[in-house]
């Protein structure tokens, strides 16, 4: 999301369904390394370098449902706010394997769903306040928002550094990735 804004794109419809992962085989065995997430389905970008820097953008879609941003959903205006509130969305499937439920409680916009405590929790709600109620940064170019979540993402790696083996991630998706290709080949047979 960030470079595709770094390059004036706003996508628009980020969302689990339109991400792919690219898993790189590296070795016989295949245990997998994570490549690439893949962005798909660019039918709602804008491309905002053609626009004066003080544009926002008014939706007309006819329906909407919890993927789609609170702007969205109120007819409100709206300039990076879909991109944000889809990688929260994408986040959010990937910790509770379910699609994003909000509420608004006075000006802010929260999760239904409570981060359990020993998922880091602090970072968690640092990340999903950012991504959810970050209206009206784009006039510094998003590099309010960008900086900001640099600096989540950091504390991020940081804690994924010290606990890399305890949380089992690479177990996770090896075995993901296991499943994924007997599946393939029981469809090729």
């Amino acid at each position: 999301m960030l470079e595709l804004h770094s390059i004036g794109i706003i996508h628009g419809d980020l969302k689990p369904d339109n991400c792919m992962i690219d898993f790189n085989a590296t070795s016989q065995t295949r245990k997998p390394t994570f490549k690439d997430v893949i962005i798909i389905d660019y039918g709602r970008s804008i491309d905002i370098s053609l626009l004066p820097s003080n544009v926002r953008f008014q939706t007309n879609l006819t329906s909407t449902d919890s993927q789609d941003c609170p702007q969205f959903r109120n007819g409100e205006s709206y300039f990076y706010e879909p991109d944000y509130y889809g990688v929260a969305n994408i986040v959010h499937t990937l910790l509770f394997g379910k699609f994003i439920e909000v509420r608004q409680i006075n000006d802010r916009v929260v999760l239904v769903d409570t981060i359990r405590r020993y998922w880091q929790k602090s970072l968690w709600d640092e990340f999903f306040n950012l991504m959810l109620n970050s209206s009206g940064d784009h006039v510094s170019g998003s590099s309010g928002v960008r900086d900001k979540l640099k600096t989540i993402l950091k504390k991020f790696e940081d804690w994924h550094k010290l606990n890399y083996v305890a949380c089992g991630l690479v177990d996770k998706i090896s075995k993901i990735d296991t499943a994924l290709g007997e599946k393939t080949k029981k469809r090729k047979n």
